[in-house]
């Protein structure tokens, strides 16, 4: 792609988007964070080492004004043709610059999200809290109408490999000593200059994988390019005026934080006891938790009554019981009510412990032998998994014949939730949101001369 033919032709849209000194793009960029700053929002910029050692001082401005600066590789290089040790490289010379400047350095992005496993696993401990490299494609850019198959499209299909929305959960994992945050796309080069869509199609786009994800509950982390700022501000305004109005709500916020609660999360616990009555479950996590229960039937919820008349003491109309009642029937405050309706048949749980009878256990169960990329996946998304001699006696188990035909993250999930048994889980995100979103931009370049060395690096 760096032959004349290329540079030929991207020459004339450079000219347009960089100027020989870097203050058209200084102002595209700072005009976008202010905006952004009226939603609530704060983009995560991926930078190169080599633009934060030409402009430390602009760098620290933006991260005072509460963007957060990725480390981008050093040089805009595809890393995955690097041997591992020298990709790594890269890595640790930004993230030396970074520190020598005063940027916290939290995770990285590589060019092209050109990461390899290979390299992940000779990353130092301890550098970088994160990566965000790994694409979900959401086939979006079908229903706006242009289905051309554009040159630029095609080779940045090729370069991102993304894996598709209908196999993929779009949340983070961990994987060696960091946290994957996975990337959405089709990000804005796709959208703009591979399928030549307008600010309308953009937004349409962009508004059905918002759309989608909350409904999944999962990450939209959008992916655009400031060179693109002041095209892209538009769709991103609306995108995000409309998370706003979405309920459960939309936690929109940085890459770091995402990182940051996805290993908070991780540290949560339940303690399973028996009781006379059934089972005690005793919660150990942050305050954060959003803990969700359904098919209880529990007197905190909106959705049942209690149809016996009020006395002191426990409620006895349902077999799952929160505790004492406060109220006439079968009606809890909810600002001190143990649960309230949240999305569907679920409820959040606002207490930290409960009692359940003994069957079916409100759990997912799983075979002994069930593998351990699935015992993992199924515990970062929240579910309390039994895999003992009780797990056949869990509201949801699924069997080893069942766990064969089920081949895609997306399929085991949407298993897991139109089951009809009682369940109990820790949910994916803080303080009851629903879904997470992520504005991130890949801050290649300030001046025409930042993006012509590209040319020269090998």
């Amino acid at each position: 792609m760096r032959g004349p033919a290329h540079v030929h032709k991207r020459a004339a849209v450079l000219l347009d988007r960089y100027g020989i000194t870097p203050a058209k793009a200084v102002d595209r960029v700072e005009g976008l964070i202010a905006t952004l700053a009226e939603y609530g929002c704060a983009p995560t910029l991926p930078t190169p080492g080599y633009i934060v050692q030409r402009y430390p001082q602009f760098l620290r401005h933006l991260q005072d004004a509460g963007a957060e600066i990725a480390v981008h590789g050093y040089d805009h290089v595809d890393l995955g043709v690097y041997p591992p040790t020298e990709a790594c490289e890269q890595l640790g010379r930004a993230a030396q610059v970074f520190a020598h400047h005063g940027i916290e350095v939290y995770g990285f992005r590589c060019p092209y999200l050109s990461c390899t496993d290979d390299l992940l696993d000779v990353l130092p401990e301890g550098v970088f809290d994160y990566s965000s490299n790994k694409a979900v494609w959401w086939d979006v850019a079908s229903s706006t109408g242009v289905r051309n198959a554009a040159t630029t499209l095609d080779v940045l299909h090729r370069l991102y490999q993304p894996t598709s929305a209908l196999d993929a959960v779009c949340t983070p994992w961990t994987r060696s000593s960091v946290v994957e945050i996975p990337v959405c796309l089709p990000d804005d080069l796709e959208l703009h200059d591979g399928l030549h869509l307008g600010r309308e199609g953009m937004t349409q786009a962009w508004s059905q994988i918002l759309h989608r994800t909350h409904r999944r509950g999962e990450l939209f982390n959008l992916a655009f390019h400031p060179e693109l700022a002041w095209y892209c501000q538009q769709p991103l305004v609306r995108v995000l005026h409309e998370a706003t109005r979405l309920q459960p709500p939309v936690w929109v916020t940085r890459l770091r934080d995402i990182s940051n609660w996805w290993r908070e999360k991780s540290s949560f616990a339940v303690a399973i006891s028996h009781t006379p009555a059934g089972l005690r479950i005793s919660f150990t996590c942050s305050e954060r938790a959003t803990i969700l229960v359904r098919g209880l039937g529990a007197c905190g919820s909106e959705r049942v009554r209690c149809p016996e008349p009020f006395v002191p003491g426990p409620c006895t109309c349902r077999p799952w019981s929160f505790g004492p009642r406060t109220k006439g029937p079968g009606q809890v405050p909810k600002d001190r009510g143990p649960g309230e309706g949240w999305d569907g048949a679920y409820y959040q749980l606002r207490t930290r412990a409960l009692h359940v009878p003994a069957e079916p256990r409100p759990f997912v169960g799983l075979p002994a032998n069930t593998p351990k990329r699935v015992v993992s996946f199924l515990r970062e998304q929240g579910y309390i998994l039994d895999t003992g001699e009780t797990a056949a006696h869990c509201g949801t188990y699924i069997d080893a014949a069942t766990l064969a035909r089920l081949t895609s993250e997306v399929e085991l999930i949407n298993y897991i939730e139109a089951s009809r048994g009682p369940l109990i889980r820790y949910w994916r995100w803080p303080s009851g949101a629903k879904s997470a979103m992520c504005v991130t931009g890949d801050l290649d370049a300030l001046t025409l001369l930042d993006y012509a060395s590209r040319l020269f690096v090998r």
